[in-house]
C-alpha cells in the first residue's frame, strides 16, 4: 500500500474580480457568490485550504463548473459574495453494534466478523478453535476461525461472492461447502489447498452426483444439498433429493460408493459411524463398516430437527430444531431424551430481546470446553450463541454482521448510546463501545431510519425502504409499538402483458395506515386510501424524507393515463412520457395513542424531493447530475453544485479523489443546524467518502477518507478512537448512514459497512464567517468571463501516448529499468506515490520495467493466479492486438488482452486473460452485481521472465513477455491501443484498494471482481513501436 501523503496544494483560480477575506487559523474555506436575486451561480470555493491570514481570490466571472468542463459567463450585473472557514474536521468513535469482532471493520486479517449477505449457518469445533460458517459474504467473510472465547484466529472468503454455508473437518482440514461446490483449506490458517494429483481447487456437487447439466432456473435441484461430514480419511456429501449419501476420499476427491439414506439432512461423523438427519423427522446412524453399511434409527418423532451435533467427550447426541419449537435436544449416546436447550418456542421475533431464547437454531457444535454453540439462520439479527452443554444454561451470544452495506440504521439524538439497526435496538457501553440488543423492533428490514419528534414527549421512529414506510413509538428502552405505516399495493410498473407477474391485476394504490386504539392491528377503518403510488425515494432507497414533525416528501406516481374516467391506451400506443410529481405530504397530527396522520388533500406539488432541515425552511435534493438547495416554501433554488459521478454505476467511472468533486454520491441521510451557516447536510457515496453541504454556502467539506491510499486505522476499535483518515466502512458501497444532532448541539454519524459505527463530528461548532462583500460585473468583464471559459475549454486533454523502445539488444534485470531499457518513461500517480515504467521490446519479447512505490510492497493474498488482481499489488498490462478495431470501443473485441503480473504464493506470476476468443482455460467470474461474466482464455504464462527487486516502501519490476503468448508479431512503427497500471493491496494483504493506471482515470472501483476485471479499450492510450 502505498503513502501518497503530499502537502496540500490549492488550485489558482484565474479572473479579474478580486475577493478577500481573513482566515483566523489554518482550516479550509467556502465561498458561494450569489446573484442579486439571492441565488448562488457559482462555488468559487469548495472547502480549500488556507493558512491563518489574509487572503486574495480571484473570480472568472463564470458560474459553477461540472467536472473539467468550465461554467458560463454571468450576465452583467450585482453579485454579492460570503466566505466560510472551518477547522479540519475529527470523527470519533464512541462505538458499534451488530458485530462482535475485535474491530467492525477489516483493518487486519483478524478483525470484523462474517458475511453479510447470509445468514449464520454452520458451527464446527476442534482443538483450541471453533469455525464459523454464514451462508453468503461478499462483504465480511464467510468462513470465520476463533477461540474457544470467540476471539477471531483467521478469516476468509473464496472468490467475490462466497459463503460457508455447510462445514465438515478431519481435523488438519476443513471443507466448505459454498454454492455448487466443495473447497479445501488448512483449519491451522485457512490456506487453501487442493484435491489430489491434479490439484482440483474445488469439487463441482452436480459432477460427484453425475448430473450433467444443470436445473433450468426456477426448477426444482435435483440434488438439495443437505449435509457435509468428515472423518476416517473421508468425505461425506449429502443430497436430500437424491436419498444419498456420497462417500469420497478426502484428499482426491474421488467418489468411493453411494450411500442410500432416505432424504438425508445435515451429518456428523462419530465413532467410526455416521450420523445423519433424516427427513428433519429422524437421527439414522449409518454404520459405515463393511460393503454393505447398514442404517440405524437412533431418534424418532424430532420435527423441523436442522442440526446435528455429538459430544466427543460425552457421545451425547444435540440436534437443532427450528419451527414452533426452537430448541437443541440433547439425547443420552443410545437415543434417549435427556433435556432441552433454549426456553420452548424461541425467542419472539418481535419484543424485548431474550437471550435464552434460539431462533432458526441450524448448525451446532461442541468445542472442547464443553460448550455448545449454535449458529441461528436468522437475518435479524444475525446471531451465533453459546451455551453451557451439560446444564443448558446460556452462556453468550455473538451478533452480526449487518447486511451488506450497513444500511437502515440510526443514532437517539436524546439518548446518543441507543441505535436502531438490523431490526434492533442496541444499547451501547460508553466504556467498551460494545452493544448489546435490547429488542427486536422489526422483522422487516429497512434502507434508511430516523428518529422523529412525534407527539411530544413521545419518540417516533420511521424505517423506510421506499414505498414501504412504517413508524414506531419507543416507550422505554426495549419497548416499542408499531404506530402507523405507508405501502403500496399493486405492480410498481405499469405490466408488460409480454411478461406477466403475479399481481399484475391488482390496483396500483398507497394505503396510509394510521392505529387509532392502540392495538398495531391494520383495520381498514383506520386506512386511507389514494390511488397511484407514493414513494419517498427511488432506485436503492438510500434515504427517507420524512421531517421531525412526521411530514413527508417524495414522488407521487399517478399516470394522468391511470386515473379514474383517463381514455384507454389504444393497442400498441407507446405510453405518454411522464415524470411522477415531487410532493410533500403535510402532518395532521396524531391519533389518541400516538399515530401520526397526514392531510392527503393538502398534498401539494414541490420542486425535487429534499431532505428538510430541521425547521422544514429549506431542503437539499440530490438529483442527477446535480445537488441542489431549495427554498422549501416558495421553491425557489438557492444554489446548485455538480453531482459528477452520481450513484453506484456513476462511482464506477469515477477518477481519482479530488478536493469538491463528488464521487457516488448517493443521498441527504441527515441533517443538522449551525448558527453561522444553517441547515447542514450529510450525504454519504459510494466511494468511502460523505459530503457536508450548507444551507448558506454550498459545499462545506469531505468527511471519512475516499482516497485509499491515505486510510489509516486506529490501533484498535475503542470509544475515543481516531477515525479521521478512514473510510464510512469499507471504502466501497458503504450503502448506509444517517446524521444526527443532539439537543447540545453534538453531530453523530451512523456509518459502517458490516457493523453499524456510532461517531461523533467534531468542529462543525467552531464554523465561522470570514468575509462577504458585492460585486460588479460589467459587459466588458462579461467578455472577458467568455474568453476564460474558451481557455478552460481548450485545456481538455487530447489523449495519452507513449513510445516502446526498440532495443538492439536483450537486456539485463538488474533493477534499474531506465538503463536497461531506456527511452522516456511513462508516469503516473502524484507526489510520493508517483509510478516510473519503461517499455522495450526486441523480435522475441516485449520488456516491462515498472518501478512502484508501495507501503507493503508486492503483498497479494490470491487463492487463485487469476484472482491476482483482485487480491492486491499487481503491475496490469492492457493491450489491444487488432489495429483496425474501433478505438472508442467500451467492451472487449478479438485480439483485446489483459496481463496480470503479482505474486502468487510467492512466486512472480504473469496471468493473461483473452476476452474474446483465444487459447487458454474459459473461466467464469462473478460478483455481487453481476452474476456471471465468461473470460474466454484464461493462462499462466510459463515462459514469462519476471524479477521483482524490493526496498524501502518500493518494489521494481522487470518482465520479458514472449510477443509468441501475446500472438502479436512487432515492427517499427506499430500503433496499438494500451495502457498500464498498478494495483495495491489493503492492509491486511487480503484485497486491492486503488487502481492507478496511466491513462485510463475511470478506475475508482475496488470493491466488484468483475468490474475490476473488465477492460475500456475506449480509455486506452496509444503505444508506438520505435
Amino acid at each position: 500500500m502505498a503513502d501518497w501523503t503530499d502537502v496540500i496544494k490549492r488550485r489558482e483560480l484565474k479572473g479579474f474580480e478580486e475577493l478577500t477575506f481573513a482566515t483566523p487559523a489554518d482550516g479550509y474555506v467556502s465561498l458561494l457568490i450569489r446573484n442579486a436575486a439571492g441565488e448562488g451561480v457559482r462555488q468559487l470555493l469548495a472547502s480549500e485550504y488556507f493558512p491563518a491570514g489574509k487572503h486574495t481570490v480571484l473570480w472568472d466571472g463564470l458560474t459553477t463548473g461540472v467536472l473539467r468542463e468550465p461554467g458560463k459567463p454571468v450576465e452583467p450585473g450585482a453579485y454579492t459574495w460570503e466566505a466560510m472557514w472551518r477547522p479540519a474536521f475529527g470523527l470519533r468513535l464512541r462505538g458499534w453494534a451488530s458485530n462482535n469482532g475485535s474491530a467492525p471493520w477489516d483493518s487486519a486479517p483478524n478483525a470484523n466478523w462474517g458475511g453479510d449477505h447470509g445468514v449464520p449457518s454452520d458451527c464446527l469445533a476442534g482443538g483450541d478453535r471453533v469455525l464459523l460458517g454464514w451462508s453468503g459474504a461478499e462483504a465480511g467473510k464467510a468462513l470465520v476461525c476463533v477461540d474457544l472465547n470467540g476471539n477471531v484466529i483467521w478469516r476468509q472468503t473464496k472468490g467475490g461472492m462466497g459463503a460457508a454455508s455447510h462445514l465438515a473437518s478431519d481435523g488438519e482440514t476443513v471443507f466448505v461447502r459454498m454454492k455448487g461446490e466443495i473447497y479445501r483449506a488448512k483449519v491451522k490458517n485457512g490456506a487453501y489447498t487442493v484435491f489430489g494429483t491434479n490439484n482440483a481447487s474445488s469439487l463441482i456437487i452436480q459432477d460427484l452426483f453425475g448430473m450433467v447439466e444443470a436445473p433450468a432456473k426456477g426448477q426444482p435441484d435435483p440434488i438439495d444439498f443437505s449435509g457435509l461430514a468428515a472423518g476416517g480419511g473421508k468425505l461425506y456429501v449429502c443430497g436430500r433429493a437424491q436419498n444419498a449419501v456420497l462417500e469420497l476420499d478426502a484428499a482426491t476427491g474421488a467418489v468411493l460408493r453411494r450411500l442410500p439414506a432416505p432424504a438425508p439432512g445435515r451429518a456428523a461423523f462419530h465413532n467410526g459411524n455416521l450420523l445423519v438427519l433424516s427427513g428433519k423427522e429422524k437421527l439414522l446412524a449409518i454404520h459405515l463398516a463393511g460393503e454393505k453399511p447398514s442404517l440405524q434409527t437412533l431418534i424418532e418423532n424430532l420435527g423441523a430437527a436442522e442440526g446435528v451435533a455429538v459430544d466427543s467427550k460425552t457421545g451425547r447426541l444435540f440436534v437443532s430444531l427450528a419451527g414452533e419449537v426452537n430448541q437443541v435436544k440433547v439425547f443420552a449416546p443410545d437415543g434417549r431424551f435427556l433435556f432441552a436447550i433454549g426456553r420452548r418456542g424461541g425467542r419472539p421475533k418481535i419484543g424485548p430481546w431474550v437471550q435464552d431464547g434460539l431462533r432458526n437454531p441450524a448448525g451446532l457444535c461442541v468445542d472442547a470446553e464443553g460448550k455448545l454453540w449454535v449458529a441461528e439462520a436468522s437475518m435479524l439479527p444475525k446471531r451465533i450463541s453459546v451455551w453451557n452443554a451439560e446444564t443448558g444454561a446460556f452462556l453468550r451470544e455473538f451478533f452480526g454482521p449487518t447486511g451488506y452495506g450497513a444500511g437502515g440504521g440510526c443514532i437517539l439524538p436524546t439518548d446518543p448510546d441507543i441505535m436502531y439497526g438490523e431490526g434492533c435496538e442496541w444499547k451501547l457501553d460508553p466504556a467498551t463501545g460494545h452493544a448489546a440488543c435490547l429488542a427486536t423492533v422489526s422483522d422487516q428490514g429497512s434502507s434508511f431510519s430516523r428518529f422523529l419528534n412525534g407527539r411530544q414527549p413521545m419518540t417516533l421512529l420511521m424505517t423506510s425502504s421506499g414505498s414501504n414506510i412504517r413508524f414506531f413509538e419507543r416507550l422505554g428502552p426495549g419497548q416499542w409499538k408499531l404506530r402507523a405505516a405507508v405501502r403500496t399495493t399493486g405492480p410498481d410498473k405499469k405490466p408488460n402483458p409480454k411478461k406477466p407477474q403475479p399481481g399484475d391485476d391488482e390496483p396500483r394504490t398507497t394505503r396510509f395506515w394510521s392505529d387509532a386504539n392502540d392495538d398495531q392491528i391494520e383495520q381498514e377503518r383506520e386506512v386511507v386510501v389514494i390511488p397511484g403510488h407514493f414513494a419517498m425515494s427511488r432506485g436503492f432507497h438510500l434515504s427517507g424524507y420524512a421531517n421531525v414533525d412526521c411530514s413527508l416528501k417524495g414522488r407521487y406516481d399517478n399516470p394522468p393515463d391511470e386515473q379514474a374516467g383517463a381514455p384507454a391506451r389504444r393497442a400498441g400506443a407507446r405510453p405518454r412520457r411522464y415524470e411522477a410529481p415531487a410532493v410533500h405530504i403535510p402532518s395532521a397530527g396524531f391519533t389518541p395513542c400516538g399515530a401520526p396522520l397526514w392531510n392527503l388533500k393538502a398534498m401539494q406539488e414541490i420542486p425535487e424531493v429534499g431532505f428538510p432541515s430541521l425547521d422544514d425552511s429549506v431542503m437539499l435534493a440530490a438529483s442527477g447530475s446535480w445537488i441542489t438547495c431549495y427554498d422549501r416554501k416558495d421553491g425557489k433554488k438557492l444554489w446548485a453544485y455538480p453531482n459528477t459521478y452520481s450513484g453506484v454505476h456513476g462511482s464506477h467511472q469515477a477518477t481519482a479523489p479530488a478536493n469538491g468533486m463528488l464521487r457516488g454520491a448517493f443521498a441527504p441521510i441527515g441533517t443538522a443546524n449551525n448558527p453561522v451557516a444553517g441547515a447542514l447536510w450529510a450525504i454519504n457515496g459510494n466511494c468511502g467518502e460523505w459530503y457536508l453541504f450548507s444551507e448558506r454556502f454550498g459545499f462545506v467539506a469531505h468527511i471519512f477518507q475516499g482516497d485509499k491510499m491515505k486510510v489509516q486505522w486506529p490501533e484498535k476499535a475503542v470509544p475515543g478512537a481516531i477515525l479521521d483518515n478512514v473510510p464510512a466502512g469499507a471504502g466501497d458501497e458503504d450503502f448506509g448512514g444517517s446524521m444526527v444532532q443532539t439537543p447540545d448541539g453534538r453531530i453523530l454519524l451512523q456509518a459502517g459497512k458490516t457493523a453499524l459505527w456510532n461517531v461523533e463530528l467534531l468542529g462543525a461548532d467552531k464554523i465561522a464567517r470570514v468575509g462577504k462583500g458585492t460585486l460588479e460585473i460589467t459587459p466588458q468583464e462579461a467578455v472577458k468571463a467568455k474568453a476564460l471559459m474558451e481557455e478552460h475549454s481548450q485545456a481538455a486533454s487530447s489523449g495519452k501516448r507513449a513510445v516502446v523502445t526498440r532495443l538492439a539488444q536483450k537486456p539485463a534485470f538488474t533493477g534499474n529499468p531506465a538503463q536497461a531499457l531506456g527511452g522516456n518513461p511513462i508516469e503516473f500517480g502524484e507526489g510520493a506515490g508517483r509510478v516510473r515504467a519503461f517499455l522495450g521490446y526486441d523480435a522475441a519479447c516485449l520488456y516491462l520495467g515498472v518501478e512502484v512505490p508501495d507501503e507493503t510492497p508486492w503483498v497479494n493474498g490470491a487463492d487463485a493466479p487469476e484472482y491476482l488482481y483482485a487480491r492486491g499489488d499487481t503491475v496490469d498490462l492492457q493491450l489491444g492486438l487488432d489495429e483496425s478495431a474501433n478505438p472508442r470501443r467500451t467492451e472487449p473485441v478479438r485480439g483485446d488482452l489483459r496481463l496480470s503480473l503479482g505474486n502468487y504464493k510467492g512466486k512472480p506470476t504473469a496471468v493473461l486473460y483473452r476476452f474474446v476468443g483465444g487459447p487458454g482455460k474459459k473461466t467464469t467470474f462473478s460478483s455481487g452485481v453481476v452474476a456471471e461474466y465468461v473470460v474466454d482464455g484464461v493462462q499462466v504464462l510459463d515462459q514469462a521472465r519476471i524479477k521483482v527487486t524490493k526496498a524501502n516502501k518500493r518494489y521494481t519490476l522487470e518482465a520479458a513477455i514472449p510477443f509468441a503468448d501475446l500472438g502479436l508479431t512487432p515492427r517499427p512503427g506499430l500503433k496499438l491501443k494500451g495502457d498500464l497500471g498498478v494495483t495495491y493491496g489493503d492492509p491486511a494483504g487480503a484485497d486491492t484498494a486503488v487502481r492507478r493506471y496511466w491513462s485510463n482515470q475511470q478506475t475508482g472501483l475496488v470493491s466488484d471482481e468483475v468490474y475490476e476485471l473488465k477492460i475500456v479499450p475506449a480509455n486506452w492510450g496509444e503505444w508506438q513501436f520505435e
